[in-house]
């Protein structure tokens, strides 16, 4: 018999072998880094068999920011695309059910939903509403066994809502003359 992995890259302690008077034969086989396998067993004259093995993800040891960085969105509103982190293993492959934990730092802003699991791809995505403060945010995704990464978004003042008149109202002045105080306006957001 003849014992391949279709080139997953997992090894076996013999990779052919000779049925013994009952007719078996057996092989070790180590799983490849890469998750998902199937062994397959032939004999001339004969149908292969066909025995799947699962090689299973290691725990999440390294986050990948993948997409929502860097944005900038108005006060008290969505930014424009979600926030999308990969949870992989130290040999790349990607790991459903990772608990991915989202912070702005104390900014005030809200995630439409903390912690975030990762599913079948590794990924974790989450939306963020911006609080009320015009500033740079730096969010955090953070996971238990990795080291937790950044990503910094600018939040910027909303329309003008209102304006009213601050300095310089009621004032008389001669024709071609400047008048003693200089009018002043402050305008106020919405909220």
């Amino acid at each position: 018999m003849t014992f391949r992995d279709g080139g997953k890259g997992g090894t076996f302690s013999n990779t052919t072998a000779v049925t013994d008077d009952t007719g078996t034969t057996s092989t070790r086989y180590t799983v490849p880094s890469q998750s998902g396998s199937a062994i397959t067993a032939s004999a001339t004259k004969y149908q292969p068999a066909t025995l799947s093995e699962m090689a299973v993800a290691d725990p999440a040891t390294v986050l990948v920011n993948h997409g929502g960085s860097a944005q900038t969105a108005p006060v008290s509103t969505k930014l424009p695309t979600p926030l999308g982190i990969i949870a992989e293993d130290r040999f790349k492959n990607l790991v459903a059910g990772v608990a991915v934990t989202f912070g702005d730092g104390g900014a005030g802003g809200t995630f439409s939903a903390n912690p975030v699991l990762t599913n079948g791809n590794g990924l974790a995505s989450v939306s963020y509403r911006t609080s009320t403060k015009a500033e740079k945010v730096t969010i955090t995704a953070s996971a238990s066994g990795c080291s937790p990464i950044t990503v910094l978004e600018t939040v910027t003042a909303g329309p003008a809502a209102t304006i009213a008149v601050l300095s310089g109202n009621n004032q008389t002045g001669q024709v071609s003359k400047v008048i003693a105080s200089s009018p002043g306006f402050k305008s106020h957001r919405s909220l």
